[in-house]
């Protein structure tokens, strides 16, 4: 029951506590919805990759099916993760069954992963597998996996992910002993052997071309520890062996007790750490930055008192389940401003658990009656809630804030933005809306996730746009700025990463490290350099950097989140911002310099934003009414304002109906290419009779195009309007007892713009819906024309 967790709808109601700032800031966000923007060639928001649940479900679910349905999943969606690899059916001998010959021809895929234990990959008992000469074992192995896929597996994943997280199990496979560590590394390198032939396997069958080969499901990336000697022996000999062969880099990273040393986070530099770590060596070794996906993130949770798995007692405490929500939304900012370069990524929550299993405390639903059987949604539910109807193409945003996570997604007339709050304490900053004129309203849905309490979600909306915006650690927030005409662009951003001829260099005390970027691009924007690090945590964090012999003015946080203080040792990216003018095209030189020894630079990372003008109305032309007003010019005239986005010349049309499809005359004007608000009369043979319902209809098409054919160009969505007298009717919030709807036509919510008591009747005048809340869920609605009245008036809205 979502109320249970606190979700609270304040619709057309600013509350002042939502909005009391502090008295000073802490940086600026500019915002600007003209500029789409591009993280390499990667613009539209796509939801599919960033927002799954780990375990697959039974499609006839009810409670999945509405789940899906209201956070925009698509029907065959059965889950994201599954430990069900063919890897496990040799029956604990090595020898696996005869594949059943039950498809042929190319296989299309599920977009979902696959993987196992790897105590089946490593099946004997009490074995020393760094002894065991397991060349023929992986070949039979990897023939039976391609073949089970090709001709067998009715569902065949997109993705094989041969083990979970088997390195740091792989003490399981040998004995204890002397030359512990090196028999370990022989075992790491069989799993890696493992995927490389399968990769080779599976690419050269060509009824598998769908499907990626991913890999090493890496647990706890502590890359740093030893001196690096851990990304030795793990990530980079898995490259060195396997890279070529696999189509996609897997990690998993978690905040929480039991990793990152003392508890500490992965969420903010680490994170950008470990994952700018793989993208380097990928690019020094391979030649070609290979994506990530992330198939496992959010904050690993504590067991509850006296639990253990088969004993009956409950794993459940909401409260606890709560806290990976904080995480995982850190974490899903993060893996989004990577763009292309993540492939996939899936917050570690699980479907219906009953309460007295190991992953409920990690699950979406919780079992809270057996007969009936009943289940109830989970504290996790919040983190699809506060996406839930993001979308559109990324944008230009800038945060001077560090610790303040920002995404902006433009959709038509909507924009969507996205702030996390990385910092321990509340940071407040000033939101810079460029280009925001004709804004007609906006939404504000919060969600506060308390260590202490269970995690609330707040909405409100609002007719202006706040200036200023606080958040409480952890909190997050997503505001929706609804526009009276869509938005075009009129200049593109395009962000690029250009990665080091070298990694892993050594820190010695006021000595150089001399980087080299090579086929740099340069041009007006703005520019980065991602400085990672392990080091002391008493060491500096300030180095001296200079760009082609130019020194950097640091800003005062360079640590994006927390400073580490829980970890043994820091690992981290420094983001350092510099004036792009510094670059030149081709070759550049970065040196960096720190004043004490100890530590290595784990990687260095140029990433550029460039800004350039683009033919802001190619293919793009919209319009719609500025105003909800019908201006009685005359006896027989009536005046509309339009407001518009125009490609090249064009008409504008407005015309008065009466139903769908009774045009009362309708007036013209011509618009040269651009953008602008203009007034439109219609002229009538006689005056329109009162006591009728119109709708007005705009519209913009080619100059001179016949308005009775489909010339169209673009259409909006019809505006009604109810008319029973002649007299102007003003739809102003400013004006007692009148109103609006929104969207219109509607498809699943239907806003109202004021409060009271309201009915919904079919054009039969059967009364369908009543209630006083401002959002109001039309998705059981039937297709066609209702009425929907609020004291005495009607407004008239469409269902699709």
């Amino acid at each position: 029951m979502l109320n249970k967790f606190r979700i609270l709808t304040l619709k057309g109601i600013v509350i002042a506590s939502l909005f009391s700032f502090s008295v000073y800031s802490q940086g600026t966000i500019t915002i600007n919805p003209r500029t789409q923007r591009f993280v390499n060639n990667e613009s539209t928001f796509n939801r599919d990759k960033y927002f799954n649940i780990h375990q697959l479900t039974d499609l006839k679910d009810a409670d999945f099916i509405q789940f899906k349905n209201r956070f925009d999943m698509k029907p065959s969606y059965r889950g994201a993760r599954i430990l069900d690899s063919p890897l496990k059916n040799h029956n604990k001998t090595g020898n696996f069954p005869q594949v059943r010959r039950n498809f042929s021809g190319v296989r299309q895929v599920e977009n979902r992963f696959a993987s196992t234990n790897p105590k089946e990959f490593f099946y004997k008992k009490n074995a020393d597998y760094s002894k065991e000469n397991m060349t023929q074992y992986i070949d039979k192995l990897t023939n039976y996996m391609r073949d089970y896929y090709r001709y067998q597996e009715p569902l065949v994943p997109k993705y094989i992910e041969p083990l979970n997280e088997p390195v740091i199990v792989n003490n399981l496979f040998v004995p204890g002993g002397n030359g512990l560590r090196d028999r370990l590394e022989v075992v790491n390198t069989r799993i890696f052997e493992l995927h490389r032939e399968l990769g080779k396997k599976i690419h050269a069958a060509p009824e598998l071309r769908n499907m990626k080969v991913t890999g090493f499901a890496m647990a706890f990336p502590a890359f740093e520890a030893g001196n690096f000697r851990n990304w030795n022996s793990t990530y980079k000999r898995f490259i060195d062996i396997a890279g070529k062969d696999v189509d996609i880099f897997s990690v998993h990273v978690y905040d929480g007790v039991g990793v990152n040393n003392f508890g500490g986070r992965r969420s903010g530099s680490n994170l950008e750490a470990v994952l700018d770590m793989i993208e380097t060596y990928s690019s020094i070794k391979l030649g070609k930055v290979k994506p990530i996906a992330v198939t496992e993130y959010g904050r690993l949770m504590t067991d509850q008192p006296g639990f253990s798995p088969g004993n009956g007692v409950s794993n459940y405490n909401p409260l606890e389940n709560a806290q990976a929500v904080r995480s995982q939304m850190h974490m899903s900012l993060a893996l989004m401003e990577r763009g292309e370069d993540i492939e996939y990524s899936i917050p570690f929550t699980m479907n219906k658990q009953p309460p007295t299993t190991t992953f409920v405390k990690a699950a979406l639903w919780n079992r809270v009656s057996r007969n009936p059987l009943r289940w109830e949604y989970t504290p996790r539910l919040n983190f699809f809630e506060l996406w839930r109807g993001v979308k559109g193409k990324r944008i230009e945003i800038n945060s001077t804030n560090i610790d303040v996570q920002t995404q902006a997604f433009l959709d038509n007339n909507k924009l969507y933005v996205v702030l996390n709050n990385l910092n321990d304490i509340t940071q407040t900053v000033n939101l810079n809306l460029v280009n925001g004129a004709n804004l007609t309203s906006v939404n504000v849905r919060r969600l506060k996730v308390f260590e202490k309490k269970l995690p609330e979600i707040t909405e409100v909306t609002r007719t202006t746009a706040p200036d200023q915006f606080s958040l409480v650690y952890g909190e997050s927030a997503v505001i929706t700025y609804t526009f009276a005409a869509p938005k075009t662009f009129n200049k593109k951003a395009t962000s690029t990463k250009y990665y080091s001829n070298k990694y892993l260099q050594p820190i010695r005390a006021n000595t150089a490290n001399t980087f080299t970027f090579n086929n740099v691009k340069t041009g007006k924007g703005k520019a980065k350099l991602r400085l990672a690090v392990g080091r002391n945590l008493k060491s500096s964090f300030r180095p001296k950097v200079a760009i082609n012999g130019t020194n950097v003015v640091l800003p005062k946080d360079i640590i994006r989140g927390d400073n580490q203080s829980k970890r043994r040792e820091f690992f981290g990216t420094l983001e350092i911002p510099f004036n792009i003018n510094l670059l030149k095209a081709g070759a550049n030189n970065v040196s960096v310099s720190f004043p004490d020894n100890l530590g290595h630079i784990s990687s260095v990372i140029l990433e550029i934003e460039t800004i350039e003008n683009v033919d802001s109305n190619t293919n793009v032309d919209s319009i719609a009414l500025a105003s909800f007003t019908i201006p009685m010019v005359s006896a027989d005239q009536y005046t509309f304002d339009v407001t518009y986005e125009a490609s090249e010349q064009r008409d504008i049309v407005v015309a008065i109906l009466e139903g769908n499809t009774v045009f009362k005359g309708s007036g013209k004007i011509t618009v040269a290419r651009g953008s602008g608000n203009k007034k439109v009369t219609i002229t009538l043979p006689t005056a329109l009779p009162p006591g009728k319902n119109y709708i007005v209809r705009a519209m913009i098409r080619e100059k001179d195009g016949d308005f009775s054919t489909n010339k169209d160009l673009s259409q909006v969505t019809d505006v009604e309007v109810i008319s029973n007298t002649l007299s102007t009717i003003d739809f102003n919030l400013d004006k007692e007892n009148t109103f609006y709807v929104y969207p219109n036509p509607v498809t699943n919510e239907l806003n109202i713009s004021l409060e009271g008591r309201w009915s919904i009747s079919s054009v039969s005048g059967r009364k369908v819906l009543q209630g006083d809340q401002q959002t109001v869920d039309v998705t059981a609605l039937s297709k066609g024309i209702y009425f929907l009245k609020l004291d005495t008036n009607v407004v008239k809205f469409i269902k699709e």
